[in-house]
């Protein structure tokens, strides 16, 4: 059965308070060959379309927006959920169709890779990521001024693997933030040496880290995420005074106190404590 698609290849991006780095996210990945993104907004404090509007009027038909929670009863969203219900509703406008998060950025020819992947039979292309560390950086850079693989493109950490995917809408039925279910289980996995690769700029700066920590997960949960976890990937031993400025300003230590054994170690004197975090 030949389908007519509006799109060759697409992307289901759930976002939540992720504005500053949703530019080059859009910028990257359409130059390695997604034509649509489908912006799942997590209600953001300011609302992705509305910041498009003001930053970048012309990505918008390059975008179609939604504001999840408004269509979801619960006051967190989980992302398999999220997932399951863009491929059912967009599904039938792209043939191809991947999930990722606004830190995930494809670089090489996506076409290419899919049209090959296909031609032998291969209905999802699963991507090993290749993880970034913050190469030191404790402010949060200019994204809008500086490349990304200029800043992170030498600093990769090990340790972190996750798988990504991209599928043929047509034979997926339920897909997850690191897996997908197909009717025709015909998968093709690419490892960190492929030459089409998804990069995961997880940690930046540590500022930003310490914003992700206080946003929480792109579903509105709270996740386990651990300062001492930014300064390993970094290999710094303990916080600086720079740093101590940085919690201070984002009322860190109080949020640490509501939030319990989910902030980590707030103070990291000791390196050693801060790898192994808290119980």
């Amino acid at each position: 059965m030949n389908i007519e698609y509006k799109y060759f290849l697409s992307n289901c991006l759930l976002i939540r308070n992720e504005n500053h780095i949703l530019l080059q996210n859009l910028k990257y990945n359409s130059e390695a060959g997604i034509e649509h993104f489908y912006i799942m907004d997590n209600n953001s404090d300011v609302p992705v379309e509305d910041y498009l509007k003001q930053h970048a009027p012309g990505l918008l038909n390059k975008c179609t927006i939604e504001r999840v929670t408004e269509n979801h009863k619960r006051g967190t969203i989980l992302q398999d959920e999220v997932y399951q219900y863009c491929l059912h509703k967009y599904g039938h406008e792209t043939r191809w169709l991947s999930f990722t998060d606004t830190d995930e950025i494809f670089k090489g020819d996506l076409k290419k890779l899919c049209d090959n992947a296909e031609s032998n039979n291969k209905y999802c292309v699963r991507f090993l990521e290749l993880c970034h560390g913050g190469n030191g950086h404790i402010v949060q850079p200019n994204y809008e001024s500086q490349d990304l693989f200029d800043l992170y493109g030498n600093n990769i950490v090990g340790g972190v693997i996750m798988f990504k995917n991209i599928v043929r809408t047509q034979y997926a039925f339920k897909p997850g933030p690191h897996r997908v279910m197909l009717w025709a289980p015909n998968v093709l996995t690419l490892d960190t040496t492929a030459e089409v690769k998804l990069h995961h700029f997880m940690f930046k700066s540590f500022e930003e880290y310490v914003k992700k920590v206080i946003k929480g997960c792109v579903s509105g949960r709270v996740c386990s995420y651990n300062i001492g976890e930014w300064l390993k990937y970094n290999k710094i031993e303990k916080l600086t005074p720079e740093m101590n400025e940085i919690l201070q300003k984002y009322n860190y230590n109080e949020l640490k106190q509501k939030m319990g054994r989910y902030f980590g170690l707030y103070n990291a004197d000791v390196y050693k404590e801060n790898l192994e975090g808290i119980n």
